[in-house]
């Protein structure tokens, strides 16, 4: 059954209405729109959401020109950074009731390293107000692996107390999973970048197509470059200060990684986050006699 058109316009808008207790709201929109965007020559699913304020004399939002914004901008716009953006200002244009909007998308970005094959996820997000305020988040999210050195000394001494030596001891390992994500007033940080920071970070990547030599490459890597989950949030945090000199003392970090134990029954969750010029003056100070 069809509702008729005609009488659309004879029932009351009960969106507009003005609302039993007058609260503004800062959020009210959709959560989980799957929405395909383009991405370095390829179209994925995003998951995206959408926001705007509500003001405390009106009930509801207009959900409907929410989601239409978001699937205009999607079917014009060439990176994931660009679709929030103008989405966020498409979206002040179509409801001028709204004093700030905002959208995120979150997408798995594919990779080709030396045709392994692999994934990191993203998320990209833009808040826009009429008073002038923008927050750009950008945050990656990637498996590598890390190679414990505390088991890796234990075990050294152990050989040489019993008179064997070896180049390269055995330790555990286990999948870790780092993020970095950062909130900046100004233009996105290259996702492509953070992800690189977070893989190099790392004891040593993770493949997903590999055969018998890359696999003994790739634990040989870690065992040469073993690392605590603390020193892979730490460099994850020197390498983004490094390779963005310019990057704003208000800039907000977070770095963290969640170590898939392969010997615990339980993980290790270890994170760091504070405005980029803390982690400045703290690296400085760290330099001083």
């Amino acid at each position: 059954m069809k509702f008729p058109a005609n009488l659309i316009e004879k029932a009351r808008d009960i969106h507009s209405d003005r609302p039993k207790y007058c609260f503004r709201l800062d959020k009210v929109g959709a959560s989980g729109l799957k929405v395909p965007i383009r991405v370095n020559g390829f179209v994925l699913l995003g998951n995206v959401n959408v926001y705007t304020s509500l003001p405390d004399n009106r009930r509801g939002v207009d959900l409907s020109r929410q989601n239409s914004v978001v699937y205009q901008v999607a079917n014009s716009a060439r990176s994931l950074e660009e679709f929030v953006i103008l989405s966020a200002e498409e979206l002040l244009d179509v409801i001028p009731y709204s004093d700030a909007a905002e959208v995120s998308v979150e997408v798995d970005i594919p990779q080709d390293e030396a045709n392994a094959f692999g994934s990191y996820r993203t998320m990209v997000s833009s808040f826009i107000s009429r008073a002038g305020k923008r927050k750009n988040r950008t945050r990656v999210e990637l498996v590598g692996i890390t190679a414990c050195p505390c088991t890796q000394e234990l075990i050294r001494t152990y050989l040489a107390d019993i008179g064997e030596s070896t180049s390269i001891p055995a330790t555990h390992t286990q999948r870790s999973i780092g993020i970095l994500d950062i909130t900046l007033k100004e233009d996105h940080i290259s996702h492509r970048d953070l992800a690189a920071i977070v893989e190099e970070s790392m004891s040593s990547p993770t493949r997903t197509l590999t055969k018998r030599p890359e696999e003994a490459s790739l634990v040989m890597l870690s065992l040469f470059n073993p690392k605590l989950a603390e020193d892979v949030v730490r460099e994850m945090l020197f390498l983004l200060l490094e390779r963005f000199p310019r990057i704003p003392d208000d800039a907000y970090v977070i770095s963290s990684v969640r170590s898939l134990e392969s010997v615990h029954k339980h993980d290790i969750y270890v994170e760091r986050s504070a405005f980029v010029g803390d982690l400045r003056r703290e690296l400085e100070g760290s330099k001083r006699p």
